[in-house]
């Protein structure tokens, strides 16, 4: 099987520098373009009438988001394309990170554990992008064992 299309889900933190050099390894084995994604998910105790309202307080944040993610594509400019290679969006991880692969043509999910047990990822997920993805996702280790 070849890939096209991978996206790497960023959360911003220690870990995504593993994340990304995966991605970058991987598309140049297969030839494949990575997109990178951040997602800012609702906060639960919210109502969900009011999340409307936070989209406009949030723009600031998916923007800085965008920026901060800007020297990774920088550092990778033959595997992540400028126009559109990097995104930030607002709503349920694993919904929104499903809909931007499909809208990128991505055919592989590439997200980081973030320290989380293995047994963590195959119960009740704590990262729900591994859930009911309806394409291949790597998880991808991202601190060492102690």
């Amino acid at each position: 099987m070849s890939y096209k299309g991978l996206l790497a889900v960023l959360d911003l933190a220690d870990g995504d520098d593993a994340v990304v050099e995966r991605a970058v390894n991987l598309a140049k084995v297969h030839g494949a373009e990575v997109k990178l994604e951040h997602v800012l998910e609702p906060i639960a105790s919210i109502p969900l009438d009011d999340h409307k309202e936070l989209l406009s307080e949030l723009e600031p944040h998916l923007i800085e988001a965008v920026e901060r993610m800007e020297p990774i594509r920088r550092k990778y400019p033959e595997y992540i394309n400028q126009e559109n290679g990097v995104g930030a969006g607002y709503g349920l991880r694993r919904q929104l990170i499903n809909a931007v692969a499909k809208d990128k043509n991505c055919d592989l999910i590439v997200v980081g554990d973030h320290g989380r047990h293995s047994q963590e990822l195959v119960s009740p997920a704590p990262d729900a992008t591994t859930d009911d993805a309806p394409l291949d996702v790597l998880l991808v280790r991202t601190q060492k064992k102690a």
